[in-house]
């Protein structure tokens, strides 16, 4: 795995936070272009649910961080964005939601979601889930110095 590393001073750095408030999660919005991009070649496969569930288990395995009670999304993932990013109404994803929730397999901690496993949310798809890897050639690129 390739990685690069931008060092600038805290003042610089702030200067261009103040002209540019974006530039602190612009790997953040790449990230999330890329799984858009990802779900484009697959969003006609498999059911909503499959879906959805496979958009859940990429931003896991992208941010996931470990907990005790499982795996903690560890990014703001809006019902609307999961709308956007699995083709399906906003209503399909409330749906989608209350069922995993019934099934204790995710739960929301504050703006968060928490799944007990990522291999646990895919066996609940109980069908085949859309491949949503983001090949190496799309990683994402760090923001150039200005």
């Amino acid at each position: 795995v390739r990685s690069q590393l931008l060092a600038t001073p805290a003042d610089r750095y702030h200067e261009l936070l103040r002209k540019d408030a974006l530039l602190a999660f612009r790997q953040y919005i790449e990230v999330a272009r890329q799984f858009g991009i990802a779900i484009q070649y697959e969003k006609a496969a498999g059911s909503a649910m499959a879906r959805i569930i496979a958009t859940i288990a990429a931003y896991a395995s992208q941010f996931g961080r470990p907990v005790p009670e499982g795996v903690l999304i560890d990014y703001t993932l809006t019902q609307d964005v999961l709308a956007r990013e699995s083709d399906c109404r906003r209503r399909t994803i409330v749906r989608a939601l209350a069922d995993l929730y019934a099934a204790k397999i995710m739960w929301r901690v504050k703006r968060r979601y928490c799944i007990t496993s990522i291999d646990k949310l895919l066996e609940h798809a109980q069908a085949q889930v859309p491949n949503l890897a983001v090949s190496s050639a799309d990683e994402p690129q760090l923001p150039r110095a200005i």
